[in-house]
């Protein structure tokens, strides 16, 4: 719409020729007054008309994105409650603001403009509604066929009643036809049968069946009810077979449960303990599948076993044996007697097995005391250890005693496996030698056996038997670290044929192979021996080129033979103690602390005296088997044997044991002298060389040399005397002799003096120093001996150091 404003002409065209007249001047200002207002007016206009322009577009892009706006919305009440409100709010708002003269062509101009927006949005809220009832009849339907599956008969109809309403009232409304109705119906009916069918299927295939045959299904096509049927009765006897099959599962799970529940009782009564289960034990064996199994016969014969003897389970296997044999004589009259020796048999068999597998937790496992705890022998001092291990080997032996085990063992597979780390090669040999010591200290001969026991090495087990034997910590020091040296080859060693001939020319002999008839095969041990040797050799040779030339240095060699053999001194001297030395001519062991020149002049005595009666009986002392040696049916040490005599020497069988030998000029073969009981001769030696006259008594009379003929007049103790006394341990880590102390001597300076004094019945003890230094005075008062004397108490102490590194007083009296 727009306003047309009528224009007359503004070009007259040819003019009059003007009349003058007189002035009209109220005529002239009247015409400027017309043009004016007509100028204002034109002005006016042009302003309303490019005002309603753009209310005509504000109009248009306005109704535009309300349209756009309420595309967007799918609720139809929104769209006829809020759409016409919009529009009427956008036109107040556009109109309002026009020049009145012009508000009522624009408020016309809207409502042109509206028109066909109003009727789009109508159409697209009457396609809303119709799509929202559409859906609501969806859902009724889907809600109609979902309770065919689960609801009862009463509710199913009430759903159909209430869909038949939903369509009838689409129908009334022009939302569907009839006939669409009609077939929604139909379908929806359908798809209710086959809901509850397949429903019934899955939950009552029994109750699809009688709904069938009933006539509840009669709507649905026969073939498909006719499946339904078939699956239905597969079903069913599906369901038959696997109710079966959970029947015998929970009958084999309740046995299952039966009988690791008897298992458990039969655990406890074999422990030796009651068990409060007992009651309900004897409620399933009333089952008679849960009786006849063999976990029912092992928890009675393990209850029948607790009540007969409830403390066989705590019984040494030998001891469980011997009730186990008693038991199988025993006639089987009230039906548990085998099963009870069934039960002996099985404690036997579990006792094998746990004592062999770690006897020490098995034995705390029945019920014996647990074994004394071991500590760490990396961090543990020496004298911890040595406690440790004796109360742990007291405890193992006392397994053997009582018949559990019939072996001795130290150590459990765990800790046996931390030893032989920390006994092993790899190890500092510092540390092996405080191990060695410990072990040595506290198992004495039984430290080889125990060295196999953890897999330490030969060397290893050697030298805790001479550490056994009385040799020194620092030895077992220098051993180690030859064998280290060796292996990480720090010591170029002269060939092992080289270091063998020099062993086999000088001691030939010393070990037997076993190829003498009687004798041992000694290998094995003359192999520990030499590998000591060896490792001993390279320690000592370090950085001495005569020894590490590649060539033997057989002094030094020999000489740590002899030393890995517990002697101590020069090697084939005057001043050599133990380890070998010559013995009437032949190379012989012996004992720590033994002069061989002492073992010759006890030979010679004991045939001095053999004539008399004196002699037989000596010789029976002596022996190890209380016999008399004899050649040609008389004692070896009768006249008429002086050349046999002559040609006897002593070859070692182990400790102070030595068998004595001849050689047979005849046949060069070396052999056995024979005692009247007619095995090989054997002598001890100890008694050989404690039992001897005195050296101030008349020939005619020897008497024995006891501990006690050594104490001097007018006192009750005395010190170490090697004749008579061996080294013992005192609590210091290992075996003592004198255990010397530096004190102020009476007349000046200072002097060494023993602390282990000896009473009559030769019983060591520690005293005090300020007793020791008394004893000492009366000693030498008494004897005419002196202990050494220094100038200063370092010289003291260290000359006991080195006492005691040589043997202490078993290389000979302190006192001279």
């Amino acid at each position: 719409m727009s306003l047309t404003v009528p224009k007359a002409g503004v070009v007259a065209g040819r003019s009059a020729t003007p009349t003058i007249s007189q002035p009209d001047i109220g005529g002239a200002v009247a015409g400027l007054g017309d043009t004016m207002m007509k100028v204002g007016t034109e002005i006016a206009h042009e302003q309303r008309q490019r005002q309603y322009s753009e209310a005509r577009i504000e109009m248009m892009k306005g109704l535009n994105d309300l349209r756009l706006e309420f595309d967007q919305v799918g609720d139809p009440d929104v769209i006829d409650r809020e759409f016409p409100a919009r529009a009427k709010e956008l036109k107040a708002q556009i109109v309002g603001k026009l020049d009145p003269h012009i508000q009522e062509d624009a408020s016309l101009l809207f409502d042109e403009l509206e028109v066909p927006h109003s009727a789009a949005i109508g159409r697209q809220a009457i396609g809303l509604r119709r799509s929202v009832s559409m859906a609501q009849l969806a859902r009724t339907t889907q809600t109609t066929v979902e309770t065919a599956g689960t609801a009862d008969p009463a509710t199913q109809a009430t759903y159909v009643d209430m869909l038949d309403e939903h369509l009838n009232d689409l129908v009334a409304n022009g939302t569907i036809t009839p006939e669409d109705a009609q077939l929604r119906r139909q379908k929806a009916m359908s798809e209710m049968r086959t809901t509850r069918a397949t429903k019934l299927l899955s939950t009552d295939p029994q109750a699809l069946i009688d709904g069938i045959d009933q006539g509840e299904f009669s709507g649905m096509d026969p073939s498909q009810m006719q499946g339904y049927r078939a699956r239905a009765t597969a079903q069913l006897a599906a369901d038959a077979k696997a109710a079966q099959v959970e029947a015998d599962r929970a009958q084999k799970e309740a046995l299952s449960q039966a009988t690791s529940f008897l298992k458990d009782g039969a655990t406890v009564f074999g422990k030796g303990r009651a068990w409060t289960g007992a009651d309900q034990a004897d409620q399933l064996l009333k089952d008679p599948l849960v009786a006849a199994t063999p976990e029912a016969r092992e928890y009675i014969g393990a209850q029948k076993l607790f009540e007969l003897m409830p403390e066989f389970s705590k019984l040494p296997i030998a001891e469980k044996e011997k009730a186990l044999t008693e038991q199988r004589k025993k006639p089987i009259s009230e039906g548990f007697e085998a099963d009870v020796a069934e039960a002996m048999q099985k404690s036997v068999d579990a006792d094998r097995k746990g004592f062999a597998d770690d006897r020490f937790a098995y034995a705390a496992k029945i019920g014996l005391n647990p074994a004394p705890a071991l500590p760490d022998p990396a961090t543990a001092s020496a004298e911890e250890l040595s406690a440790a291990i004796t109360k742990r080997a007291q405890y193992s032996a006392s397994l053997t005693q009582m018949g559990y085990v019939d072996d001795f063992k130290l150590f459990s597979p765990e800790e046996a496996a931390v030893w032989k780390e920390k006994a092993g090669l790899d190890a500092p040999p510092a540390e092996r030698a405080k191990l060695a010591m410990s072990l040595a200290g506290s198992l004495g001969k039984d430290v080889s056996r125990v060295a196999g026991e953890i897999d330490a090495g030969p060397i290893f087990g050697y030298v805790g038997g001479l550490l056994a034997h009385g040799g020194t910590e620092s030895l077992a020091r220098e051993i180690f670290s030859g064998q280290r040296a060796m292996k990480d080859k720090d010591v170029k060693m002269p060939p092992v044929s080289e270091r063998r001939q020099t062993f086999f020319k000088d001691l030939t002999g010393l070990f037997d192979d076993g190829t003498r008839a009687g004798s041992r095969d000694e290998t094995k041990v003359r192999n520990e021996v030499l590998a000591a040797a060896d490792a001993l050799y390279a320690y000592r040779g370090r950085g001495n080129p005569s020894s590490m030339d590649g060539q033997v240095d057989q002094a030094a060699y020999l000489q740590a033979v002899h030393e890995v053999m517990g002697g101590s001194g020069s090697f084939n001297s005057s001043d050599a103690r133990g380890g070998i030395q010559e013995i009437r001519d032949h190379v012989t062991i012996l004992p720590s602390n033994i002069k061989g020149g002492d073992v010759e002049d006890a030979i010679d005595w004991v045939r001095n005296v053999g004539g008399t009666n004196f002699g037989e009986k000596f010789w029976r002392e002596i022996s190890t088997t209380g016999a008399i040696p004899q050649v040609g049916g008389e004692a070896l040490s009768a006249h008429g044997n002086d050349a046999t005599w002559s040609n006897t020497y002593l070859r070692a069988v182990g400790g102070s044991t030595y068998n004595l030998m001849v050689h047979n000029p005849a046949t060069g073969r070396e052999e056995y002298v024979y005692g009247d009981d007619g095995a090989p001769f054997a002598v001890d030696i100890r008694p050989l060389l404690t039992k001897i006259r005195k050296p101030d008594e008349a020939p005619g009379g020897p008497s024995i040399l006891t501990g006690a003929d050594l104490i001097p007049q007018g006192m009750k103790v005395r010190p170490f005397d090697n004749r008579v006394d061996t080294p013992k341990d005192m609590g210091y880590g290992g075996p003592s002799t004198e255990l010397e102390a530096t004190e102020d001597a009476p007349d000046g300076g200072y002097w060494n003096i023993p602390t282990i004094w000896f009473d009559q019945n030769g019983t060591p003890k520690v005293y005090d120093r300020v007793d020791a230094a008394r004893f000492a005075r009366q000693y030498e008062a008494t004897t005419g001996k002196k202990f050494p004397r220094f100038d200063t108490i370092a010289a003291g102490e260290k000359a006991a150091k080195a006492r005691s590194a040589q043997g202490g007083a078993g290389v000979g009296s302190l006192a001279q």
